[in-house]
């Protein structure tokens, strides 16, 4: 009779100990996933400088030697979409495989032009295209039984494009004027995914993270004997993002 006692608690606590695994393994769900995302786009540009003797470069004499980092921001809205997917090998531990493509509207201005001109500004518009393929590690450490949240981060490559559409400003009655056409930038990148996550009722993931790109699209603007003057242009995103797991 105590063998079939001892049995008994030994299959009742088995059950439960399988009942227990089998809900936390669910918070974190493998399967096919499409998404949508918003926040913040930022344009970042990066001027390299190397030049020697005296360079015209289009728009002013550069005399002497010259080798100077300098670079500067504009920040403005991003949107867009995923699909993917997403394998968890544990309960905590996952991979996932997506593609997407973003979209970011960007005001930037500054002034370029002397006291003498007829114009007291220049004024440039930034539309920012990305499209990606990425590989994510995902690490889901708070674990419920419909629920889990975490951390991830991994790595992504594709093509980046920025187009400039540039404007000025008349000193007459501040009319804005729009020039010719707009001058688009590409080129190949990579860089980084990081973020927080969460899942709600297993199918609902919810994140908030960063696309920080370490190489994107490069302008020459003079090359020569001389030397050259160049500017690497980088879309970083900072999003909210809301997926469905099917």
């Amino acid at each position: 009779m105590n063998k079939l006692y001892k049995i008994g608690a030994s299959g009742i606590l088995a059950s439960l100990l399988a009942s227990a695994t089998l809900s936390v393994v669910a918070a974190g769900e493998s399967g096919v996933f499409v998404g949508l995302e918003a926040g913040t786009a930022i344009a970042t540009s990066t001027d390299r400088t190397s030049l020697s003797g005296t360079v015209d470069t289009g728009t002013a004499q550069v005399s002497g030697d010259a080798r100077a980092y300098t670079s500067g921001a504009n920040i403005g809205f991003d949107w867009g979409v995923r699909l993917g997917y997403q394998l968890y090998m544990t309960p905590v531990h996952g991979l996932r495989f997506y593609a997407d493509y973003g979209m970011g509207h960007i005001y930037a201005s500054k002034n370029v032009l002397s006291s003498g001109s007829d114009y007291t500004g220049a004024y440039a518009d930034i539309t920012a295209q990305r499209i990606n393929f990425n590989i994510d590690y995902l690490l889901d450490f708070v674990q419920g039984e419909n629920s889990s949240a975490g951390l991830y981060g991994g790595l992504f490559v594709g093509y980046s494009e920025l187009g400039f559409t540039q404007r000025s400003e008349s000193s007459g009655g501040g009319q804005s004027l729009r020039d010719t056409a707009t001058q688009f930038y590409g080129g190949v990148g990579f860089g980084f995914n990081v973020g927080v996550q969460t899942t709600v009722a297993k199918h609902h993931r919810i994140e908030l993270g960063a696309k920080i790109p370490v190489l994107g699209p490069n302008i020459v603007q003079y090359s020569g004997n001389e030397g050259y003057i160049s500017t690497n242009l980088r879309y970083t995103s900072i999003n909210m993002s809301y997926s469905f797991v099917f």
